[in-house]
């Protein structure tokens, strides 16, 4: 496995599933992270994606996400994003699928510069 990224599906008894990921979700690692997720979502009526271990993700990771969503809710199933790292935090609330994907454990408090007040 390459060591850019890890990605490990746990059950969490009956039909649930957890999904770890860590490391980089991007290009290169999307055709395995899309396997397990694919798997997770096969036999899982809700399935938990904890992001705490990712440093980076990119669109192509973002696309994995959304379409494990959407096929899990088109059956009928719940599916969660859990304890985003604060980087992946702030891609989710930057695109705004912190709101779609129903964060778990609140999200790192990532503050938005365009609060800051001017110096």
């Amino acid at each position: 496995m390459d060591d850019r990224f890890e990605v490990e599906v746990l059950p969490d008894g009956g039909t649930e599933r957890t999904v770890l990921l860590s490391g980089e979700i991007d290009l290169a690692s999307a055709p395995p992270v899309w396997e397990a997720l694919e798997s997770a979502i096969g036999d899982a009526t809700r399935v938990v994606v904890d992001l705490s271990g990712v440093r980076f993700i990119d669109s192509t990771g973002l696309s994995l996400l959304v379409r494990a969503h959407r096929h899990l809710r088109q059956a009928g199933g719940t599916f969660t994003v859990r304890s985003p790292s604060e980087m992946a935090a702030r891609v989710l609330e930057i695109t705004g699928l912190d709101t779609v994907f129903g964060l778990g454990d609140e999200a790192p408090s990532v503050e938005d510069p365009r609060d800051s007040p001017i110096s």
